[in-house]
């Protein structure tokens, strides 16, 4: 039986630097990983901030999640998941780890 591959990825928001994340999520899902990710968002930011949110290339900011459910996370049954805030982390992460084991459903 074939041992099931992870990648581990760190964001902090849309790529901003080097390759687009598509290319190496596609490279890595046709070699057979998957990549899953917990989404740790920053607090929201006072309304004359929101500029520092923004994607320079697509004018929108996005939620940390659903960029990673766009252009992150890959293979079978892959999923993202999210804490925001201090005492979710825990949980959170420990939710991941079992749905990894256990291969199930990217429905959290």
């Amino acid at each position: 039986m074939r041992r099931k591959q992870y990648a581990y990825i760190s964001v902090n928001g849309p790529n901003n630097d080097g390759p687009p994340p598509e290319t190496a999520r596609d490279k890595a899902v046709a070699s057979g990983h998957t990549i899953n990710a917990l989404a740790i968002p920053a607090p929201l930011q006072p309304v004359n901030d929101l500029a520092l949110s923004f994607d320079p290339d697509e004018g929108v900011w996005q939620d940390p999640t659903d960029y990673l459910y766009t252009h992150v996370i890959g293979g079978p049954n892959s999923f993202a998941t999210t804490a925001r805030t201090p005492d979710e982390y825990r949980p959170a992460l420990r939710r991941k780890i079992i749905t990894e084991i256990a291969g199930w459903s990217h429905n959290l």
